[in-house]
């Protein structure tokens, strides 16, 4: 009895087996179909045709309502129209696209390129400004020269008692820097001594020399508590950061002889 059982049980289970394995297969057919189905070109330009047939339909629905009917029997190509609508919409978003990428064509470097320009600017300006060359022996007439010598020789002479530095090395520079008082900077700003002073508007000439004088004690103190002569000071002045003309030197030398300055000493 139990073997005639398990024998029928067993030809049920093989039966439902059976029934059951056409209805996965097209479970697993229509599943596959609806997971692989890709639109074909005929169904997309349906879709296609049904939006152009939409487009048409609002542009005359807008022509209407905008000439209030008064226009209707007019037969207009809208199609052309339509066409010339989608490639004007188009040719519009590409010049716009087109014209912010002319603007910015790298604007992801931006920022980087900025920061490089800005730290190359700090590294080139600042040495300019405090190395800026000495200007050749200016081409001055006798008369000048001595009037210049005249109005600041003891103004020259007192930095000279008060701080060490030699009366003619002073009065050297301030002829070569200031064109013996004619340039512009002199002029306007009363700065007599070029670069090193130059981000300073001073009230008085006097003011500037006295500035000069600190600024050369500053850079220079053993010089000053030894009041070396004058072509010491030239060489000292060459070889700092105040200048950066190689021939300095030899200019202030030049200036003390050919305009007689050594007698201010």
């Amino acid at each position: 009895m139990p073997t005639y059982q398990q024998h029928k049980y067993a030809v049920r289970e093989k039966e439902q087996t059976a029934a059951r394995q056409p209805r996965q297969e097209k479970v697993l057919s229509r599943s596959s179909r609806s997971a692989i189905h890709l639109p074909t070109l005929q169904e997309l330009l349906h879709k296609l045709g049904i939006g152009l047939q939409k487009l048409f339909t609002a542009l005359r629905f807008r022509f209407h309502q905008a000439t209030g009917g008064t226009l209707s029997e007019v037969r207009l190509p809208w199609f052309k129209i339509a066409l010339a609508a989608i490639a004007f919409f188009i040719l519009t978003q590409k010049n716009i696209q087109f014209s912010i990428n002319m603007k910015s064509p790298m604007s992801g470097f931006s920022d980087d390129r900025e920061a490089d320009g800005q730290a190359e600017q700090m590294s080139l300006a600042q040495p300019i400004s405090l190395r800026k060359s000495a200007p050749h022996l200016p081409t001055l007439s006798k008369n000048q020269v001595e009037a210049y010598v005249e109005r600041f020789g003891k103004v020259a002479q007192a930095e000279q008692d008060k701080y060490g530095i030699p009366a003619s090395l002073k009065m050297a520079q301030a002829i070569l820097e200031s064109h013996a008082g004619l340039s512009e900077a002199a002029k306007s700003r009363h700065n007599h001594f070029g670069a090193p002073l130059a981000n300073r508007i001073f009230d008085s000439a006097w003011e500037n020399w006295r500035a000069h004088s600190l600024m050369l004690v500053r850079y220079f103190p053993e010089l000053a508590g030894q009041h070396a002569p004058a072509a010491d000071w030239a060489a000292a002045l060459q070889q700092s950061d105040l200048v950066s003309d190689k021939n300095y030197a030899k200019k202030l030398m030049a200036a003390i002889h050919q305009y007689q300055l050594d007698e201010l000493d």
